[in-house]
């Protein structure tokens, strides 16, 4: 098992035993057996990136998520092409922020309020991508 591996374990252990015991975890991931659960939290299967996803929105934390946007690498120089494809994901995902929060706004759906809630999110990292791509000198 490499590091990454292992903070990723310990953390989703961590991130369990906060949420609570096996039964509501299970419910919360799709009714997963808890069998299941124990050999994920003894490292014997992996934890799937939607099984992350789930518990960091249920706790309103989200200590995977950061801890893998800080392991990339964000110190390459900055280039014309690079700050064009930048600009472009912030255009496509700005607008696609706008549609869908308008969308769920109509709607008023779990489902649609939840879309809308991961395309704000979406664009708010493009735009911290961008931010951070101008500030490398």
């Amino acid at each position: 098992m490499n590091q990454q591996e292992k903070v990723i374990n310990a953390t989703m252990r961590s991130l369990v035993k906060k949420y609570g015991c096996y039964d509501s975890v299970s419910e919360l991931l799709g009714g997963i057996n808890r069998g299941t659960i124990t050999k994920k939290m003894r490292a014997e299967m992996k934890w799937s990136i939607i099984d992350a996803v789930l518990i960091q929105d249920a706790l309103g934390e989200y200590p995977i998520t950061k801890y893998l946007v800080k392991s990339m690498n964000q110190d390459e120089p900055l280039c014309e092409k690079d700050l064009i494809t930048h600009i472009s994901n912030v255009s496509k995902e700005c607008g696609e922020a706008v549609s869908f929060a308008l969308n769920a706004s109509q709607k008023l759906t779990t489902d649609d309020i939840a879309i809308a809630k991961v395309e704000i999110t979406e664009a708010i990292e493009a735009l911290q991508n961008l931010y951070k791509k101008i500030g490398v000198k």
